[in-house]
């Protein structure tokens, strides 16, 4: 199973490098960085490799609901570990 889960995430890795690179995703990424909570979005990254729990608190329209989990997932799926 191990042995599996390395497999799909690195094909999963290699999938999000491909689709990082496109203009589609280029273009959604400028969108994305103009929500508030982009700016923090290495500090919750951070924050959660060091912990297993983060509560965040912002204006409502910020982005929290929708980009954070979208942060993990990125970082998961850049990181190697899209399938863990």
């Amino acid at each position: 199973a191990e042995r599996r889960h390395q497999k799909l995430s690195l094909r999963l890795q290699e999938d999000f490098a491909r689709q990082c690179a496109s203009a589609e995703y280029m273009k959604m990424e400028q969108v994305r960085a103009e929500l508030p909570i982009f700016k923090i979005r290495e500090e919750v990254i951070g924050h959660l490799e060091r912990t297993d729990a983060l509560v965040v608190s912002a204006e409502t329209g910020s982005g929290k609901s929708t980009q954070v989990p979208q942060f993990i997932l990125d970082h998961a799926l850049a990181s190697g570990a899209g399938a863990a």
